[in-house]
């Protein structure tokens, strides 16, 4: 009887470490996969940022680091400009409201208020909407 005790008891504390194991394995990967998430965010953001900077510099032909109205529309209807900016999530219909947004009131963009204002019009609550909004405002 106290021989059958002591194996419970040894088979319960073996079977508590295995389980122990298991769950330090697990939140290990766990930890790691976080930290890879944020890993793959960072890259996904430097990868839009140089997505951005081409865009930019396509869309200024006469390469004074601004863009005026008449260079946006001049280049805007490109394949390769249409496929830039689907990748960025905007799409070509609706660029000439984001640069009426980004414009200070000047009639140019430079290169600061084009990765400003696309980051912010970027996501899924449709931004460019909200931004509209927010500039009616001022």
């Amino acid at each position: 009887v106290v021989y059958v005790i002591y194996v419970t008891g040894v088979v319960f504390a073996m079977i508590r470490i295995i389980t122990a194991l298991f769950l330090k394995e697990t939140l290990q990967v766990a930890a790691d996969d976080a930290e890879l998430q944020l890993s793959e965010q960072a890259e996904r953001k430097a990868a839009c940022a140089a997505k951005m900077k081409t865009i930019f510099e396509e869309l200024d032909e006469s390469g004074d680091g601004v863009v005026t109205y008449e260079e946006f529309s001049n280049i805007i209807a490109r394949p390769d400009i249409k496929a830039l900016m689907s990748v960025i999530e905007l799409e070509v219909h609706e660029m000439k409201d984001v640069f009426r947004l980004l414009d200070t009131g000047n009639g140019r963009i430079t290169y600061e208020d084009f990765t400003a204002g696309v980051v912010r019009l970027k996501g899924h609550a449709r931004s460019l909407d909200v931004v509209a909004i927010q500039r009616d405002i001022r």
